[in-house]
């Protein structure tokens, strides 16, 4: 996974830093609120969620620190 990350950003001419990757579910991995707390900015292709999903999700961007940047498809 980490090598289509890496492709797509070459793809999209997009820069990034140093990252790790974890395996779960977005919205009940046990890091997930800690880490939103410390992003600046989150990219989620949310393309096939439910509107369920979506307004988790949302939920769950509120927790964010003041200045960040969600990137994302359809929210």
């Amino acid at each position: 996974m980490a090598d289509e990350f890496r492709f797509w950003m070459r793809w999209y001419g997009k820069r990034y830093s140093e990252f790790q990757l974890e395996q779960g579910d977005f919205l009940s991995h046990p890091k997930i609120d800690e880490k939103l707390k410390e992003a600046d900015v989150i990219f989620v292709n949310n393309y096939v969620f439910g509107s369920t999903v979506n307004h988790e999700l949302k939920v769950k961007f509120m927790n964010m620190k003041g200045r960040n940047m969600i990137k994302r498809g359809m929210i």
